[in-house]
């Protein structure tokens, strides 16, 4: 009795209920088409229904489709229907229910059906196949028999492993006495994405056929072993032709692969990495990596794994060894990704040591590309009065050549930057918008932008998203009128179209790494009754970020806005939003409550009138948010011209950016280390050693705090190198944490807010209790009046070096 001929009756031995069976022979249907070669040679991917209409934003009401399919080459979907029949059930007409109508409302290029039955289709069901407006494929009980997976194994043990062509093994499965009814016990249901499949998933050879190389196989698993190889030159590289499989869902984690490696006498460890970020998910494509130094002739074994949070699976189609002399695209950036990666060792060294004097750059930077806006935000340092407003709107800007000197520079060990300043960053010309995105894209950095979306739409296109790590939207209120208070007569309406419009653009794009979507809340007295009905409204687009901070106080005007001097208001309403957030799984960057003030209860009268405020105006801003239908966007694979093929890893040869930090020794003005403290502060600084800062006027400033000290510049013949290392810099590193700290530091708004814990947990995929986080503000930290009149009164908007 082979694996599928008998559909023994139910019993309680099997512990599956009746309902479960139908759910179960999808999920047992998708790891057929998942992992059988021939489908694999079919299909890019296998969906559910309900991950891939998330995936495509189709909420149109399609009947009877269990899983969706993506052709290969992306050239369309199939609509895949899994009926459950006993072998002797005889199909009809009504079994095949509404699914042949799918393609009259989604363009399906054809429809495939598996149904496990031994006898003929009545001709009813017959003729409405042959009558379908597209093909239609039957699959049945032998097509499942047959395939490479190994079911009785799969059966016993819940695992997926494909059999060779092997008579023995073949006549050996073949007098297996398992049923039907034990393989689908076996078989978990996998209610959306791949997780119940990614933990329990090995490799094996593929059956031999057409589809398949034996000496070369796919493989479908978490991890892949390959070696050992000889090592035949000093630089090596490994050549992958991978393919990462992972859900719209799974990619808001998906954060980059691994690369293991060891000798013949090691054993693999986290000490031997090389990380790697595949472009798309579900695609296959060839990366090239830089291997470390090996002793010529010495024999290297390497594992790949997925994900560094243990989510998607990978094909393997290919995987080599071998010197590549020659300056092509892949081995420049492959030396680039190189030089990304010891930046960021070199980066977790120095903070563990509390380096004052630096042998690498920063691992990101944050560029004010101008201090102009096309915004009067009532709160804003440089916009919030029309003196202050045309004063900065009249200052330097960077140019495109500016930029482009200082990306050569530094962009070769720069995982990202950031734009964000006093200005806009899409209130640029266009020459330096897209001269931003030619310096990403030439040395593979990810950009980050913080902007009130006015201009996004014009500025923002679906070639930039392979570079675009997160998009943070600026809103100060749910309201309409208290968004126009707050952010200079500003529509709502139009913010929150910019916003879907992105959200759009990111779905569409099927990139591994996700294009991130963040907004920022300035908390004010005019707001925070409004906090925790905004983070109720933006949940709707999945945010992985909702950044928040307490007024930084410019203008008399805004003194009294503070709720610094009412925290008992502040810690009620954040409570509020901060539980919503916990709802809707939200990650913050949001200012603990106030310690002082952590359980005393604000005054009734004051928070009935604020609530009954909020509430009365609440219906006219509702509409602005209301949930909507995702419209169909540009895709990357629609048409749209794909910058993941582009010139630079199709030449053969291109100019490179030397590679070689020891030219930061040659820059060092200061002596070597200072004496530092034995152990870390509690909220560690982020612009001492991982993320530099650089102003409109091509200064560098020591951190992103409102007038920081300027302790260097560059252009005309001055490096960043040099102001990274300048004494003044130096200076401020070393004195941090000591009794000769900066005002700056000391009186720092940041260390507060407590960001740099939160960002910890998040990057090791722990959640931040923000209910329970307390912390203890200082007024001065948040007052900036005095500097801001001293920066306006001097004309030439000069920054004074070192000050303290």
């Amino acid at each position: 009795m082979t694996l599928f001929t008998s559909r023994a009756d139910l019993t309680p031995n099997t512990a599956v209920a009746p309902l479960d069976m139908a759910a179960r022979f999808t999920s047992l249907s998708l790891v057929y088409l998942r992992h059988d070669p021939a489908q694999m040679a079919r299909y890019e991917r296998v969906q559910l229904f309900a991950d891939w209409a998330e995936q495509t934003g189709c909420n149109l009401p399609i009947h009877d489709v269990q899983l969706v399919a993506t052709l290969r080459g992306n050239d369309g979907f199939v609509a895949i229907q899994c009926r459950l029949h006993a072998p002797a059930h005889c199909v009809t007409h009504t079994d095949l229910g509404g699914f042949l109508t799918a393609p009259h409302i989604y363009p399906f290029k054809s429809l495939l059906i598996l149904a496990l039955t031994d006898v003929p289709w009545d001709d009813d069901a017959t003729d409405a196949v042959s009558a379908a407006p597209v093909p239609v494929e039957c699959l049945g009980r032998h097509d499942l028999e047959d395939s490479a997976v190994n079911w009785p194994y799969f059966a016993r043990s819940g695992e997926v492993v494909l059999v060779e062509n092997d008579p023995s093994q073949t006549a050996a499965i073949s007098a297996m006495q398992t049923t039907y009814v034990e393989t689908l016990a076996a078989c978990p249901i996998i209610k959306r994405g791949m997780r119940g499949l990614v933990s329990k998933t090995r490799f094996g050879k593929y059956l031999p056929d057409d589809q398949a190389n034996p000496a070369r196989p796919q493989i479908s698993t978490p991890n892949v072993e390959r070696g050992p190889f000889t090592v035949s030159a000093k630089k090596v590289y490994a050549d992958l032709e991978i393919l990462l499989s992972l859900t719209w869902a799974q990619s808001q984690s998906y954060a980059y692969s691994k690369l293991y490696y060891r000798m013949a006498d090691q054993e693999f460890s986290e000490d031997r990495t090389v990380c790697f970020k595949p472009k798309r998910r579900n695609h296959t494509e060839t990366l090239r990596l830089a291997l470390p130094e090996f002793p010529i002739g010495a024999t290297v074994f390497f594992r790949i794994d997925a994900s560094a949070h243990g989510i998607g699976t990978l094909v393997v189609d290919g995987f080599d060894v071998a010197p590549h002399s020659a300056d092509s695209g892949q081995t420049v950036l492959a030396d680039y990704n190189a030089a990304k990666e010891q930046t960021r060792a070199m980066v977790i060294q120095s903070e563990a040591g509390q380096k004052a004097t630096l042998a690498h750059y920063p691992e990101s930077l944050s560029i004010e590309l101008t201090a102009g806006c096309n915004l009067t935000c009532s709160h804003c340092s440089s916009h919030g009065t029309g003196e202050v407003h045309d004063f900065h709107n009249r200052l330097q800007r960077f140019t495109p050549e500016g930029f482009t000197a200082m990306a050569d520079e530094v962009f070769p060990y720069l995982t990202s930057i950031c734009l964000v300043g006093r200005g806009e960053p899409t209130f640029v010309s266009h020459q330096l918008w897209e001269c931003v995105f030619e310096k990403a894209k030439q040395y593979n950095v990810l950009v980050s932008i913080v902007t009130n979306g006015l201009l996004l739409t014009k500025r923002l296109r679906p070639e930039h998203m392979p570079w675009v790590d997160t998009m943070m939207f600026s809103i100060d209120g749910y309201l309409s009128e208290t968004m126009a208070a707050n952010r200079g007569n500003v529509s709502l309406t139009t913010v929150v179209e910019a916003l879907r419009h992105y959200d759009k653009l990111r779905r569409s794009t099927e990139l591994a790494r996700r294009p991130k979507l963040s907004v920022s809340f300035t908390l004010k007295r005019n707001n925070i009754a409004e906090f925790a009905a905004f983070i109720e409204a933006v949940a709707q687009f999945q945010p992985d970020l909702v950044y928040s901070r307490h007024l930084l106080i410019f203008f008399e005007k805004q003194a009294n806005e503070t709720l610094l001097t009412n925290p008992e208001i502040a810690n009620h309403y954040l409570a509020q939003a901060y539980a919503a957030m916990a709802r809707h799984n939200i990650p913050g960057d949001c200012p603990p409550i106030v310690a002082e003030t952590a359980d005393t209860a604000p005054a009734p009268d004051v928070i009935d009138a604020m609530d009954r405020a909020f509430t009365s105006r609440r219906a006219q801003s509702a509409p602005i948010w209301k949930e909507q239908p995702n419209a169909s966007v540009p895709c990357l694979s629609d048409g749209v011209v794909d910058p993941i093929g582009d010139a630079l890893l199709k030449s053969k040869q291109i100019e490179r950016a030397p590679l070689n930090l020891s030219q930061l020794a040659a820059t060092i003005e200061a002596k070597p280390d200072l004496s530092q403290m034995d152990t870390l502060p509690p909220d560690r600084c982020i612009y001492f050693h991982r993320t530099g800062v650089l102003m409109a006027d091509q200064s560098v400033v020591t951190c992103a705090r409102p007038y920081a000290a300027a302790v260097g510049s560059v252009g005309e013949g001055k490096s960043f190198a040099q102001a990274w290392n300048s004494r003044d810099m130096v200076q401020c590193r070393g004195d941090f944490g000591t009794d000769k700290e900066w005002s700056q530091c000391k009186e720092c708004w940041y260390r507060e807010s407590r960001y740099a814990g939160q960002r910890d947990k998040r990057s090791e995929q722990q959640a931040y209790d923000m209910d329970k986080s307390e912390s203890s503000y200082d007024l001065k930290s948040w007052d900036f009046r005095a500097e801001l009149d001293n920066e306006v009164r001097d004309t030439a908007s000069v920054r004074k070096p070192g000050a303290r």
